[in-house]
């Protein structure tokens, strides 16, 4: 297995076309302009106007996010069917709306299912550590508070913090575990499309072991830190004014996706 082929593969096919990422990203401007409305009823107090918007814009970004969720499934199953990577960049794929939506309702479901596992388990960590009791918000503020006058405070307000520390840890352990596997029961819904496939868990471990779990893990943290990188880049971007959130949207988010997608699909492939 070329790791390296299949990273520069899933980077350079979306920088063949940089028109072809715009028409991915166009799909944002709406969300752009409600924005910039919202904000705008915002600073002349016009807040009935502004919540008006506000709602508006929510429901454009689930609804969009949904397609892109789904966009992102349908090019994972291109590269999976040996349909997307070739030398001809006009197979690069485009909007089909009905079925992106359903199938951003099914990456929608799968990350539910894979994820809230995490969330319960470290919900019960932290109820069992008492960081639930009197609010969370409200003890550690008394703590800081009474810290400063006696040593006993001094001594809860380290557990708190150890407590807080190990939750968080804790957390991020589930997430990374459960996402490991989660990556790859998205492959397979994109290459069967059905829901019950995310339910296969002796058949996502099959295939973890068929590509290779040193070479799942090696790709599994290169992906992260890849798109570490490229989320810097998109923060660093965003930091010019209405110019970087325009190319933010329209660019990097877009190349995002493909890249993500593509990278997915390549993986997947080697457990044939």
């Amino acid at each position: 297995m070329d790791m390296t082929k299949i990273f520069e593969d899933s980077l350079t096919y979306p920088a063949k076309n940089l028109k072809k990422l715009v028409d991915i990203g166009i799909l944002t401007i709406p969300i752009i302009i409600l924005i910039f409305i919202t904000v705008i009823s915002v600073s002349f107090k016009s807040f009935i106007v502004a919540a008006f918007f506000g709602i508006i814009t929510l429901i454009s970004v689930i609804i969009i996010g949904l397609i892109y969720s789904g966009y992102s499934l349908g090019v994972t199953r291109e590269v999976i069917e040996n349909r997307l990577m070739s030398e001809n960049i006009n197979a690069f794929p485009g909007f089909k709306f009905g079925e992106n939506i359903v199938d951003g309702i099914k990456v929608v479901v799968l990350s539910i299912v894979y994820l809230i596992i995490p969330i319960i388990i470290t919900v019960i960590l932290a109820y069992a550590l008492g960081l639930f009791n009197g609010g969370i918000v409200n003890q550690y503020i008394s703590m800081i508070n009474s810290s400063y006058s006696t040593n006993s405070s001094a001594v809860h307000l380290n557990q708190l913090n150890i407590s807080f520390a190990l939750v968080q840890g804790v957390y991020f352990i589930l997430i990374l575990i459960f996402s490991f596997f989660m990556l790859i029961a998205k492959a397979r819904l994109a290459e069967t499309s059905k829901l019950s496939s995310i339910f296969e868990i002796r058949e996502i471990f099959d295939t973890v072991a068929k590509i290779g779990w040193g070479n799942y893990v090696i790709w599994f943290i290169l992906l992260y830190i890849i798109g570490g990188i490229i989320g810097f880049v998109l923060g660093i971007v965003a930091i010019i004014p209405l110019i970087g959130a325009i190319i933010g949207f329209l660019i990097i988010i877009p190349f995002m996706i493909i890249f993500e997608s593509i990278a997915l699909g390549l993986i997947y492939n080697e457990s044939k």
